[in-house]
């Protein structure tokens, strides 16, 4: 596939235990990581870490991690990027992937975000369950 294409992104399970992912990050040119900023997941991405280094090395252009779902003004955030940034030899991204209520408001009730956006959620939901009875 890579004749063809540019760039290809495929997203594995996030098991050091799938031959899938092992796999795919042997094939790949860059993983990208994603991870929440909690302990348990900067322990499974520990995990994903060292399959990576071991895969494909640890050369700090072959991967990447990148936080999601955060809010990046919690103590707790800080603490685990610290913790991800020590004896690791992979970049810990700048960007950030914001946790956003909305998106998952808007899935609950049905709607898109911008039929969400600045309504309480509490009314929506009322709303939206109002009409199917």
């Amino acid at each position: 596939m890579a004749e063809n294409y540019d760039l290809i992104v495929v997203d594995c399970p996030p098991s050091v235990h799938d031959m899938n992912t092992e796999v795919a990050i042997a094939a790949s040119d860059f993983v990208l990581v994603p991870m929440d900023a909690s302990a348990l997941d900067a322990w499974s991405t520990v995990g994903i870490l060292q399959l990576v280094r071991r895969k494909v090395g640890s050369d700090a252009t072959a991967c990447g991690v990148v936080f999601n779902k955060v809010n990046t003004k919690t103590t707790g955030y800080g603490e685990v990027r610290a913790a991800m940034e020590e004896d690791n030899p992979y970049p810990i991204l700048r960007s950030t992937i914001a946790q956003r209520e909305i998106y998952r408001t808007a899935i609950g009730v049905g709607a898109t975000v911008f039929t969400v956006k600045g309504q309480r959620t509490a009314k929506v939901y009322a709303s939206r369950i109002g009409k199917r009875q």
